[in-house]
């Protein structure tokens, strides 16, 4: 008989030819989406059972992955966590494809701050739907007092540059 507090199941997932077992419950609880997944009934021979037949995370990257982990499990990590910007960036990213929402608010949170070109801040806020970015990255653009460079037309395109030139006037 196994304890139903103390007896912790495990997931095994693939990321670039690396192997991560990590608790299953953290993303059983953290993630609609795995949460969904997991309902599937176990067989041994379903995916993320064991190491001969990990979950495959593709086109994860082995080091978004870890990082992710480093936020959602630092007990686990066997030295100090220091995470940066690059950090925080894959969390988000991952959290948000998975819809971890705990994790992707921490994510935001430590990201509020990020120093990045505000036509760049756009892009990560369309891309990871913050709509607090977006506006911040907007006001900037139409607030700043030079031209749109060659890299920020490039980025956000014609059809963006032309709607900002008209907020600016």
């Amino acid at each position: 008989q196994r304890d139903s507090t103390f007896y912790i199941t495990c997931v095994t997932f693939l990321a670039q030819k690396t192997l991560f077992k990590v608790p299953r419950y953290k993303f059983e609880r953290g993630s609609t989406v795995f949460k969904d997944m997991f309902k599937i009934p176990a067989v041994d021979t379903q995916e993320g059972w064991d190491d001969a037949n990990p979950l495959k995370l593709e086109p994860i990257k082995k080091l978004d992955f870890q990082r992710f982990l480093m936020a959602m499990l630092p007990d686990y990590a066997l030295k100090p966590i220091d995470m940066g910007q690059e950090e925080w960036m894959s969390v988000l990213k991952l959290s948000t494809l998975w819809k971890f929402t705990e994790l992707r608010r921490e994510a935001i949170s430590h990201l509020n701050d990020m120093k990045v070109e505000p036509a760049e801040k756009v892009i990560i806020a369309r891309q990871y739907r913050v709509e607090k970015w977006l506006v911040e990255g907007y006001t900037a653009l139409i607030k700043q007092d030079t031209i749109f460079t060659a890299n920020q037309k490039a980025t956000l395109g014609a059809e963006t540059i032309i709607k900002l030139y008209k907020r600016r006037e």
